[in-house]
């Protein structure tokens, strides 16, 4: 019986040491005998994708001006890609923004543009021959603490958003206040006045995208 218990321990352990979905925690020999433990691969809370099913279909422009459909569609933040579910399993075929223009989901635009030396994901509000206003979404993974405070057991992913500006192909991070756009558009003193005024009339709000869409067209027609 001591050999038979033996031997399980051992072909248990042997097993357990197969496992490459896990990752090495410690080791340890005794009478001769060693061994490795793991520890598991933890859960991680969150997505890296910007939508939360698969249900949208996507229009991708390609550089070149043809454009395809692309069924149940999703945003991958952190790969910056463009993923497909293929089947009814969880396959994935992804693309990327490799040689594409624009995707197109749910009547939004979305963009793959170079900002701080690296791509990032943005949506496309509003464009014109010298300004462009979109917002950008980033993933970061936060880890998990042992620290009961901290109340974090597993590893997070955790989405962010930012406005940008691009004036003149100068891309800008910038928050919604009036002081802020109106610096980062390079406003003349006769436009801010116009501006100012189209504000008054209109009682528009710029921390709202919809009323910052409004405000830049008005520019762009004076």
């Amino acid at each position: 019986m001591k050999k038979l218990k033996l031997l399980f321990l051992f072909i248990s352990l042997a097993a357990l040491g197969q496992d490459n979905d896990s990752n090495v925690w410690s080791g340890f020999d005794t009478n001769g005998f060693s061994g490795v433990f793991y520890n598991r691969v933890t859960p991680v809370e969150g997505t890296t994708y910007l939508f939360d099913n698969w249900e949208q279909n996507a229009i991708v422009h390609k550089i070149l001006k043809d454009k395809f459909l692309v069924r149940r569609v999703n945003l991958n933040l952190n790969k910056m890609t463009f993923d497909a579910k293929i089947t009814e399993s969880e396959d994935v075929l992804s693309f990327s923004f490799k040689g594409v223009d624009k995707v197109e989901i749910n009547n939004r635009t979305f963009k793959n543009i170079l900002y701080n030396k690296s791509n990032r994901l943005f949506e496309v509000f509003y464009t014109d021959d010298n300004i462009k206003f979109m917002k950008g979404f980033e993933v970061k993974l936060i880890k998990a603490s042992k620290d009961p405070m901290v109340k974090r057991p597993f590893d997070k992913y955790v989405k962010t958003e930012s406005y940008y500006l691009m004036n003149k192909k100068v891309l800008s991070k910038i928050k919604l206040k009036k002081k802020e756009i109106y610096k980062t558009l390079g406003l003349s003193n006769e436009d801010i006045s116009q501006l100012n005024t189209f504000i008054k009339s209109t009682s528009i709000s710029l921390k709202k995208e919809k009323d910052i869409i409004k405000l830049l067209t008005y520019l762009n027609s004076i």
